[in-house]
């Protein structure tokens, strides 16, 4: 990995996050522009660094981007770079809308450092919800919050598919926009499903039923793992949900989207060798 990353397009997110958590490991990051979302320690220089970091929103037109095409500069899309800073980690992607998935990392990342486990995770959400939105160093497990549109005219592959991840978890059906369908969703996480490798993990939401048929098709060495809200039932003014195993447990979530992100951090820190019993534990105490 190059000591020194230039960044064109550092205004978007999570550009700023990534540029941030790469200089807290050391690296001399520049960029091309100064309007940042956060403040950030850059320099702007007009000579490109050995890797040269774009975002989403850019094309062929833009003026740095055409210098560096006419150099012969490579263009690496942040999740690209990403990939390749992460090669030798264990990828696992996160899929689904922004109401399933802010939970899902606020309780990820309450288990994961109640156990003091070491992981790096890459969110698309702000420092007030997420802070830090962003964090990378030499930990052995990375999780990534993807999506399945195409990332940009430069990269038409998804977030995603460029990020080649082990394990895939899909917590919800993107909402439809008037460039995509939810046919195209489906079709496109279909995609996604089929690229996962031997050894690797399809973790799906089973109350969705265009999840779980895409779950039950046949992929060879790939184990499928489904998860369910836990039930919830209101005891004297107190929340109280009752987990796979029969326990029943008051933590601070009552939400649809808190307990499916519940259900679903447990599977997937099942794979991490975090079973069930600690993911309640430390839940207990999450505020």
């Amino acid at each position: 990995m190059n000591t020194k990353a230039h960044f064109i397009g550092i205004e978007e997110v999570p550009m700023a996050a990534i540029a941030r958590a790469l200089q807290q490991q050391g690296l001399s990051v520049t960029t091309c522009t100064t309007n940042s979302p956060t403040p950030l320690n850059l320099s702007t220089d007009s000579t490109h660094g050995e890797t040269v970091v774009v975002g989403r929103n850019l094309d062929q037109q833009h003026a740095a981007v055409s210098r560096c095409q006419q150099a012969g500069i490579p263009l690496y899309a942040y999740p690209a770079y990403l990939q390749a800073f992460a090669k030798d980690k264990q990828r696992i992607v996160i899929l689904g809308n922004e109401e399933v998935v802010t939970p899902f990392f606020s309780i990820l990342l309450h288990v994961m450092h109640y156990w003091k486990r070491s992981f790096d995770y890459v969110t698309l959400l702000p420092d007030d919800v997420i802070a830090p939105a962003v964090q990378l160093s030499d930990a052995p497990l990375i999780f990534l919050q993807g999506d399945i549109t195409p990332f940009s005219a430069l990269d038409p592959r998804s977030v995603a598919s460029i990020y080649q991840p082990h394990v895939v978890v899909m917590m919800a059906l993107p909402h439809s926009t008037h460039q995509a369908s939810t046919e195209t969703h489906i079709a496109a996480l279909q995609q996604l499903a089929d690229g996962i490798p031997k050894a690797g993990k399809l973790i799906y939401n089973k109350d969705i039923a265009e999840l779980r048929k895409i779950a039950a098709k046949d992929r060879i060495d790939v184990e499928c793992v489904p998860f369910q809200a836990p039930t919830y039932k209101t005891d004297k003014r107190t929340g109280v949900i009752t987990t796979s195993q029969g326990e029943q447990l008051s933590p601070a979530l009552t939400t649809p989207q808190s307990l499916e992100a519940l259900a679903c951090v447990g599977a997937v820190l099942r794979g991490c060798a975090i079973p069930p019993a600690q993911c309640y534990e430390a839940i207990q105490i999450y505020e």
